[in-house]
């Protein structure tokens, strides 16, 4: 009679624990990462089981070249040590302070589940001061549920970015589909104005196309109308 045996949970965590050892140690190492200043020894074989990024790198280049040590460039040591000891351990600490570099470096290197874990974190961390850079990595990144995440802030929380001067640095594209989204949660309308004043006036050598087009003229007074356009005239004479 056959009967199936799966290694206890404790057992794995054993195996993790003298993975570590030999990174710290050194032991049986067989390659080395040159990252800046720094250098990194570690095993092929984890490495190569560790993401689709390491398994083409080193059964592909170092093959071809037999090399037993790389240069990675755009990733910081640090950043690098944390996540090569991710892939040893199976854990990570991230805070507010590294997540992003955390989250772009991880994503070069495709450790998918670390990038969830990061895009995870971004998400339920939303402010004011840190939207709008988390909606330009999730956009550059392609990292479609967080980029949702940060845009749903910004249509419920728009009031608050113009309050604190945040407003001038989204992105033209953006700040076109916030304004002609009916979901955007404003007091007046005299709100999206103001928003796009705040945003020329710092972008000042960017385009107004699209901006004037979403503003719904007809909810402001227009006595206040006059007080705008007249502002508008002076710094973007093309809008109308």
């Amino acid at each position: 009679m056959r009967v199936p045996y799966t290694s206890s949970t404790s057992q794995i965590n054993v195996f993790l624990q003298n993975l570590n050892e030999y990174l710290d140690s050194g032991i049986y190492c067989d390659l080395t990462f040159i990252i800046g200043c720094e250098k990194f020894s570690c095993h092929r074989i984890i490495l190569a089981s560790s993401s689709p990024y390491f398994q083409a790198l080193l059964t592909h280049r170092f093959k071809e070249n037999n090399l037993n040590s790389i240069e990675l460039r755009n990733i910081e040591p640090q950043i690098f040590s944390i996540l090569l000891h991710y892939i040893y351990s199976g854990k990570i600490e991230i805070d507010n302070n590294n997540v992003q570099d955390i989250l772009i470096a991880s994503d070069m290197l495709q450790l998918d589940e670390v990038v969830q874990f990061c895009c995870h974190y971004l998400s339920i961390s939303l402010n004011e001061n840190n939207v709008i850079d988390t909606w330009k990595i999730a956009d550059e990144l392609g990292c479609i549920s967080l980029k949702n995440d940060a845009e749903h802030y910004i249509l419920t929380h728009f009031c608050n970015l113009i309050k604190f001067d945040m407003i001038k640095f989204i992105p033209h594209n953006l700040l076109v589909k916030i304004i002609s989204n009916d979901d955007l949660i404003i007091d007046n309308e005299e709100q999206v104005l103001e928003a796009i004043l705040i945003w020329y006036f710092h972008n000042h050598e960017q385009s107004c196309e699209h901006l004037f087009d979403n503003v719904r003229f007809e909810y402001i007074s227009k006595e206040h109308q006059k007080m705008i356009l007249h502002q508008i005239g002076f710094v973007c004479i093309d809008a109308f």
